[in-house]
């Protein structure tokens, strides 16, 4: 069959149902006793020993007390008296899309180092309000000014916006809170 399987490489559950149903075309199988679903594999990795193992990389931390003081003590000043439906929450996110998963199948026994991960990227910056009644649409932020993707899509164009690092910027930033507030 030729499969080759190296310490580098990253297998995903989407992947090796891919997988088995190719190879059960393959052989001409026309009823599997097994369904290639979930249950089969959690036999198999008791069998072989093999673990979901998340690949060691890039990782940043947040000083959850910080945050939990702030909760408790800052926040409900900010926030008294005014409804939830005009409360709203903004943040933003990197999308990597050409970025590899971080979880594998490996031997328990064994560690797991991946490469040098992908930076490209669109920030994706999400708002909604308290109770959940609107949700705005997403701001993003890419590196081409006029993706060919979005080419006959003017909706988007209208929540994409461009620069060198596909970063938010405080002109950026600026400019939607403005709007914003002109809709409110």
């Amino acid at each position: 069959m030729g499969v080759k399987v190296t310490r580098t490489h990253i297998i995903t559950i989407p992947t090796r149902e891919v997988r088995t149903r190719l190879l059960i075309r393959r052989l001409l199988i026309r009823e599997l006793a097994v369904p290639p679903d979930g249950r089969w594999l959690h036999k198999f990795k008791l069998r072989y020993g093999l673990t979901g193992k998340t690949v060691s990389g890039e990782s940043g931390d947040v000083d959850c007390e910080t945050v939990d003081d702030w909760i408790r003590n800052i926040l409900p000043d900010l926030i008294k008296g005014y409804e939830q439906k005009v409360i709203f929450n903004a943040d933003e996110t990197g999308l990597f899309y050409k970025l590899l998963p971080s979880k594998t199948l490996a031997i328990k026994s064994d560690t797991c180092h991946g490469g040098k991960n992908s930076k490209v990227r669109l920030a994706v910056s999400l708002c909604a309000n308290a109770d959940g009644s609107e949700k705005l649409a997403p701001l993003i932020i890419g590196k081409s000014k006029k993706p060919r993707c979005f080419k006959k899509c003017e909706n988007i164009t209208k929540k994409y916006l461009s620069n060198k690092k596909s970063w938010m910027t405080m002109s950026f930033f600026t400019d939607w809170l403005k709007g914003l507030d002109n809709k409110m």
